[in-house]
């Protein structure tokens, strides 16, 4: 490899460059976490994140809210038409929390296509950013849940019922966030 010249190097590097920028350096992940939080390009990710799940919240939770205001729960038709009406606060949040996972994939490949750094940086800028606009989105739900006027609020009944889902839920997010900021990210480094 010492007669190689530098114009067979595909990056036109000499050996000496090479060996220097191709060792590796194992960091700590509190390390590869600070420096994600620190970069303000970062900062713009993580709030398109929260912005867009807040809007997705929006657009499920708002409906239960407007039935509520101009039909209401019971209705005229007493048990049959609360049972009905109790549905589509569910089916609305319920829908909501399990396409969470889409919009995370959503926003993890918008963010792969925005930064040139590696895969797992840039799939874990992805992942914090859907993670914490989960967050917002359940906290918005749970909000939007008790202004529809149901007399429980269905995301506290199903967390209640089961609290490892959520849970479940946010490693589901994590990874969809993850996988597609990554995929992205390898398609479009140069």
């Amino acid at each position: 490899m010492d007669d190689q010249s530098p114009s067979d190097d595909p990056d036109g590097r000499t050996d000496s460059e090479s060996d220097e920028s191709d060792e590796w350096n194992p960091r700590l992940p509190s390390d590869v976490l600070a420096d994600t939080f620190v970069r303000a390009e970062n900062g713009r990710v993580i709030t398109f994140n929260v912005l867009l799940f807040a809007v997705v919240a929006i657009g499920f939770g708002v409906p239960p809210v407007l039935y509520n205001i101009v039909v209401g729960f019971g209705g005229t038709f007493g048990m049959e038409s609360e049972i009905e009406s109790l549905h589509i606060v569910v089916d609305a949040i319920g829908s909501a929390i399990l396409l969470a996972p889409v919009v995370a994939t959503f926003t993890g490949v918008l963010t792969g296509f925005q930064f040139d750094q590696s895969p797992s940086a840039v799939g874990i800028l992805g992942a914090i950013g859907a993670v914490t606009g989960f967050v917002v989105f359940c906290l918005l739900l749970f909000v939007l849940g008790a202004l529809s006027g149901m007399p429980s609020n269905p995301l506290l009944s199903a967390l209640a019922e089961d609290p490892a889902f959520p849970v479940t839920m946010i490693i589901g997010v994590a990874f969809a966030a993850f996988g597609g900021a990554a995929t992205a990210g390898v398609f479009t480094r140069q």
